[in-house]
């Protein structure tokens, strides 16, 4: 990652972070942004920001293999079948 490299990127990166973590909540749940408590941000939003920026990766970096929405669903729920 270039931000390892780059630590005016990496600054830029972490400014940023916060905010797309909060995002990413509101889209998981629904609820409107700035009524997410930090919990949910800090989980919810950190686990959904960190899924959706690897499958861009994916799709940035093998576009034929990379999942589609129902494979990505399809991992999910096996995902959430192991935790049960």
């Amino acid at each position: 990652m270039q931000a390892q490299r780059i630590p005016e990127l990496a600054e830029v990166y972490a400014q940023g972070q916060p905010g797309a973590t909060s995002a990413m909540a509101a889209l998981a749940t629904g609820e409107i942004e700035e009524t997410i408590d930090a919990g949910t941000i800090r989980t919810v939003g950190a686990v959904q920001l960190a899924l959706v920026s690897g499958i861009v990766m994916q799709w940035m970096s093998y576009p034929d293999n990379a999942p589609g929405p129902k494979e990505i669903a399809a991992g999910l729920s096996g995902l959430v079948a192991t935790l049960d």
